[in-house]
């Protein structure tokens, strides 16, 4: 809520400029994601974000084009860790998937320790915001009791 509110200004007009080219812009605390029909419209924004965070006094923004991407709907894209797909469908991705199986497994037999097990059980809150029937696939295979056994460690 905070970015929200500090991102006001900035939002405004980084949202203008890409509601006039058709381009559907989304802002996650300091994850900026653009879709659109093309690459060369999308492209264009890196101009319009440089200019918002020039043009606004608070906070000072800086824009890391290290970190920028373009990806079209042929490839699969991740937006802050969860996958995209062309359907419109949200989901973990298959390789975070089995890394998630991989952590509960090592949980139940004693490899991790608490701190391990009490990140393991944040990720798995964050698994189940995103994807719940994954969530049911690991108690399915590991057992219900290994997965809350996970959960009350988070506190």
């Amino acid at each position: 809520m905070l970015s929200n509110i500090l991102m006001w200004s900035f939002d405004e007009a980084v949202a203008k400029v890409a509601a006039e080219k058709a381009i559907q812009y989304t802002r996650y605390a300091d994850d900026l994601t653009f879709s659109g029909q093309r690459i060369g419209f999308l492209k264009d924004m890196i101009d319009v974000v440089a200019e918002a965070a020039r043009k606004v006094s608070y906070p000072t923004l800086e824009l890391n084009r290290d970190k920028t991407t373009f990806v079209t709907a042929a490839r699969r894209r991740t937006v802050t860790g969860i996958t995209l797909a062309n359907q419109g469908i949200v989901g973990l991705g298959h390789d975070r998937k089995r890394l998630l199986s991989a952590k509960v497994h090592r949980a139940l037999l004693g490899k991790l320790n608490n701190e391990s097990v009490r990140k393991l059980a944040g990720e798995l809150a964050f698994a189940n915001a995103v994807e719940p029937q994954f969530i049911k696939w690991l108690e399915n295979k590991y057992g219900q009791q290994t997965i809350t056994r996970i959960k009350r460690l988070k506190a």
